[in-house]
């Protein structure tokens, strides 16, 4: 697998723990062997050292990026080309994470000219407010780059419809295929609190949001929702995720202009016992993305029970029409109607039942790794 970010990058959102996840479960399976090529990065102005490691029993090799003047979104690798083509003469195949960045490019260059087939997964890149946004250089590099990319793939795993059309109203024939990520479904006892964030919620219930302060994630939407539908009845808005790109202090600033700026707490990343214990402690967990690829963060809340609130785009197919989380329009009024509801109804881990009986029945990660092998040999044998 060759992907810009990996464990332990959490600052990059969801991907990094896809991969990650995605890596060991298909090393878990009869005569599969799994290799990490990636960058030192971890988050997008921090740096692991270079060289090959061990994560979570895979081998990984992390390649230097380059700095200025290569924007970081980039991760430029001036020695990625040499890697890659060392890496991928050992391989019967390979997965390529992250479109738009150096990765996909020289990976993919090395796959066609030794003639290793490849695979794209797209995390969400490719629906409309993906493609708007950065909208002007996209529109400049797919023709240069990115359409050989998915043009010579001999697959690509997509995050939803919306994509694919789009791929395939650019041109696009290969095959194509949605496969959502996977989830870990909970155990053991739930971790012990004591931390400044859980001191600070105080006993008091909270609405959970697991994202990255990005425009893409629609907080602004949520904190409005929040104060319309919770805000006086003693609830709390945990908004828990990295500011890579400076969002924060503008979601800080609309808490303060509907007073309850005490009542929406920012404790940036959470990972490890910390995540843990908010998931099982959160009454109603809330994701108004404008739009998403495949969310580890839904996935986790839909496998702990929690009530949910989703915006389409923030929603797996699976849940549309169902009772396994209650869907919104990008719309406050809408969303907090919801969160009212849901308030007044069995809240906490554990009272979406059929949520969680969906994580276990479609999302448990066996059962996705398996699809995921059988597409990779599908789309080798072709």
């Amino acid at each position: 697998m060759a992907t810009p970010y990996y464990a332990p990058a959490w600052a990059f959102g969801g991907p990094p723990e896809l991969v990650r996840s995605l890596g060991i479960n298909l090393a878990r399976l009869d005569g599969w062997n799994v290799r990490v090529v990636t960058s030192t990065a971890l988050s997008p102005h921090e740096d692991l050292s270079p060289g090959p490691a061990t994560v979570d029993s895979l081998p990984v090799l992390r390649v230097a990026r380059a700095g200025w003047p290569w924007p970081v979104s980039y991760f430029r690798m001036p020695s990625l080309g040499r890697v890659a083509r060392r890496q991928t003469e050992l391989a019967d195949a390979v997965l390529l994470h992250g479109m738009w960045t150096d990765v996909d490019r020289v990976v993919s260059r090395e796959c066609r000219r030794l003639g290793i087939p490849y695979l794209v997964y797209t995390h969400g890149t490719f629906t409309r407010w993906a493609l708007a946004h950065h909208g002007p250089k996209k529109i400049a590099y797919f023709p240069l780059f990115e359409r050989v990319v998915l043009a010579g793939a001999a697959g690509i795993v997509l995050s939803n419809d919306e994509e694919a059309s789009e791929l395939r109203r650019r041109g696009i024939d290969v095959p194509l295929r949605r496969i959502p990520g996977g989830v870990d479904l909970p155990e053991g006892p739930d971790p012990l609190a004591g931390t400044e964030l859980l001191e600070r919620i105080a006993g008091r219930p909270f609405v959970l949001c697991l994202a990255r302060l990005h425009p893409q994630k629609g907080l602004d939407v949520l904190i409005d929702a929040f104060a319309a539908a919770l805000a006086d009845r003693g609830f709390v808005l945990v908004l828990a995720g990295p500011d890579g790109e400076g969002h924060g202090p503008g979601l800080v600033a609309r808490a303060e202009r509907h007073g309850i700026a005490d009542r929406v707490l920012f404790p940036g990343l959470v990972t490890g016992d910390e995540k843990e214990w908010l998931l099982r402690n959160a009454a109603i967990y809330a994701q108004l993305s404008r739009s998403e690829g495949h969310s580890v963060a839904v996935l986790e809340a839909l496998a702990h029970g929690l009530p949910m609130v989703l915006t389409e785009a923030a929603a797996f197919p699976e849940l549309a029409g169902g009772d396994a989380a209650a869907l919104t329009e990008l719309d406050a009024g809408a969303a907090a109607t919801i969160l009212q509801r849901l308030a007044d109804g069995p809240v906490g881990a554990g009272a979406n039942a059929r949520g969680r009986a969906l994580a276990e029945e479609l999302f448990a990660w066996p059962a996705i790794a398996r699809r995921t092998a059988d597409f990779i040999e599908e789309c080798a044998d072709r």
